[in-house]
């Protein structure tokens, strides 16, 4: 949608039967903030103006918010880092010296017994 040359995009856009209207969906993540709310009403208002047929009803925003934990950072995330490097790091090492070591009793290659 375009508002003063600019273009917007809404994340999803339904319309709801029973209800006879538009139904319109913005995706956010972390904390709600008042912009939100402004930017919503914006495409709302131009639904109405633009998009709404004769006998369909106002659209509509459903006030869905959902709070999503930010990924660790900081010093946790270094430490979680470490440990899970540490971790590969100890299994690439084990793999290595299990293919070094020779096989018990058997010639590697041959599939013969080194103590004929």
């Amino acid at each position: 949608m375009v508002i003063d040359g600019e273009d917007f995009y809404r994340d999803l856009l339904f319309y709801h039967r029973r209800l006879r209207r538009l139904v319109a969906v913005e995706l956010k993540l972390g904390r709600f903030k008042a912009a939100h709310k402004g930017q919503m009403e914006l495409y709302l208002k131009w639904l109405d103006k633009h998009e709404r047929q004769a006998g369909e009803e106002d659209p509509i925003w459903p006030d869905l918010v959902r709070r999503i934990q930010p990924r660790t950072s900081g010093a946790a995330a270094n430490a979680q880092r470490r440990h899970h490097r540490g971790r590969i790091l100890d299994r690439a090492a084990a793999r290595s010296e299990a293919e070094a070591a020779p096989a018990s009793g058997f010639d590697r290659g041959a599939g013969t017994t080194s103590e004929a």
